[in-house]
């Protein structure tokens, strides 16, 4: 991800899930995605 920034000279956003260290169940690891998801779009405004 970083070289293809590179190369069309961007900086990269990273998306940071946290989590707790002995991991997420199915239904956490999907609403923290969606979450995040979500953001992203309200931040480019899609």
């Amino acid at each position: 991800m970083q070289a293809q920034a590179r190369a069309r000279n961007v900086t990269p956003k990273v998306l940071v899930v946290s989590h707790p260290v002995g991991g997420l169940n199915t239904e956490e690891l999907a609403e923290r995605i969606d979450t995040a998801t979500n953001s992203l779009r309200a931040a480019i405004g899609a």
